[in-house]
């Protein structure tokens, strides 16, 4: 039998369209081999970077501890040895910048030792780190008082009012 040439290319278009449809199973199948170890990659590197990020929340929370401690050992030195306070809040600072009552204990320390201008730079850093906290805002309106500063007293209590929720229900207390 003759083959005509339309039959010629339908067989061409056939052999053509079945080796395409080859072709593209067999990339179907190395996508899916390699999805398969992309899953697995993804996961491996998923568990390095959990591992890492344990390690530095680990490292952060030793450093806090270390640093609360020199805080909380700094207030035994307040009354006999102000400048040894001073020294473990310092080395504090270094280990934690960030630690909660970190400045609102120098801005005591500093006005302990009669350095006003200093102590109202630690507890603004205090109420700058934790501006919804009342600890900060007590503090400088304290040492405002201290110094018969009543413009400085109201503003803090009124910065208070309007930062902390419930301030003026905790500052009624403080006040007592």
């Amino acid at each position: 039998m003759v083959l005509n040439i339309l039959d010629m290319y339908s067989l061409l278009v056939a052999i053509i369209s079945t080796l395409f449809g080859m072709f593209s199973l067999i990339l179907a199948y190395i996508g899916y081999v390699k999805f398969k170890q992309v899953d697995k990659v993804v996961q491996k590197r998923l568990n390095e970077e959990m591992d890492k990020f344990v390690n530095s929340l680990q490292d952060q929370l030793y450093n806090l501890q270390s640093a609360n401690a020199k805080i909380q050992s700094s207030y035994n030195y307040f009354s006999s040895d102000i400048d040894k306070a001073v020294a473990l809040l310092a080395d504090a600072r270094e280990i934690c910048p960030k630690a909660y009552n970190l400045y609102n204990a120098l801005g005591y320390a500093y006005k302990e030792k009669k350095d006003y201008n200093t102590a109202k730079i630690m507890f603004d850093r205090a109420i700058e780190l934790h501006p919804d906290r009342i600890e900060g805002y007590n503090d400088m309106a304290n040492l405002c008082k201290d110094l018969n500063d009543e413009k400085g007293y109201n503003y803090f209590y009124e910065l208070a009012i309007k930062n902390v929720p419930s301030a003026a229900e905790k500052w009624a207390l403080i006040k007592k």
